[in-house]
């Protein structure tokens, strides 16, 4: 009369993740890609972007993803930004880089991968703005509760 079970259960990431029915080796690139620490101090907010110098590419898995971007911003010197390190980047960030899209200063860059900076760029404002709707939404729900005043009355009338 055993109510327990002996073997050891392994802790499986993939199906946190839902993609235990990938491939293991593209299990592992997308847990390493979504879980990887980045460092933040390299990110500088406080300058902007005025151009980039170059971008490495990889391929895998009949997709390109960008593995590294060489900018220079405002004070002249090459700013290295890993791949890790893209989640860090600020909105401002992102209104430099549109603007260098659209007035030709890319000009430079093979075509495949001005194609992937700017899909990326694209992806990445389409998420701030949905981001700030979000909030402005939830900012307009908490003003509307205070008007309506749902608290909990302070008095018993039933006397």
């Amino acid at each position: 009369d055993q109510f327990w079970i002996d073997e050891e259960c392994k802790y499986d990431i993939a199906v946190m993740y839902g993609i235990s029915h990938w491939w293991f080796q593209r299990q592992r690139f997308y847990i390493d890609r979504h879980t990887s620490e980045g460092d933040r101090s390299t990110i500088r907010t406080y300058m902007r972007i005025l151009s980039i110098v170059r971008i490495e590419v990889f391929s895998m898995y009949w997709y390109d993803y960008m593995k590294k971007i060489v900018l220079r911003r405002a004070d002249i010197n090459e700013h290295v930004i890993a791949k890790l390190d893209f989640k860090y980047l600020y909105p401002s960030d992102f209104e430099d880089l549109y603007p260098l899209n659209l007035q030709g200063h890319l000009n430079h860059l093979p075509p495949k991968y001005k194609k992937i900076l700017t899909t990326i760029v694209n992806q990445w404002t389409r998420q701030l703005v949905i981001r700030q709707r979000v909030e402005d939404f939830q900012l307009g729900i908490e003003s509307y509760q205070t008007q309506l005043n749902l608290t909990k009355p302070q008095w018993d009338a039933t006397g």
